[in-house]
């Protein structure tokens, strides 16, 4: 079995967008007429967002022979196929309708780079329907 990656595609397309935009304004703030501190903070602001956007775009959930690993924003972390319950689209925090994987211990972990948006262009059911199967394929016998 191969790794395979499982992405929202519009969440990377839109990182993109932001941190191209960003790094004009950026641009723009560096050849304005305004004080050497100005520049800097527009600099300086511009290039968090930028990095921020970025690091959203690489979100992603790859799955292996022995789990899923999963690349958020600002984490990563390594679920055991055994340890999995299910995948499902659900709140988490402020986000309504992100990837959450169901633990057997009752435990829940988030996929940032899997959800689905209201113009169903992010993809999310068909990359959670497509984790169950995996999951149902992949799972050790007896653990069911």
């Amino acid at each position: 079995m191969h790794r395979q990656t499982f992405q929202s595609q519009s969440q990377v397309v839109a990182a993109a967008g932001v941190a191209v935009v960003t790094l004009f304004i950026g641009v723009g703030g560096l050849l304005s007429g305004s004080s050497l501190a100005g520049k800097v903070a527009v600099v300086a602001g511009c290039g968090i967002v930028i990095v921020g956007a970025l690091r959203v775009g690489q979100a992603k959930l790859i799955s292996t022979p022995t789990g899923v690993e999963v690349s958020n924003p600002f984490s990563h972390y390594s679920v055991a196929w055994s340890e999995i319950e299910k995948f499902e689209l659900g709140r988490w925090k402020i986000n309504p309708a992100l990837c959450l994987i169901r633990l057997r211990d009752g435990g829940i972990k988030p996929v940032h780079g899997i959800f689905e948006n209201n113009s169903g262009f992010g993809g999310g059911p068909k990359l959670v329907t497509e984790l169950n199967e995996e999951l149902r394929r992949l799972r050790p016998r007896g653990s069911a």
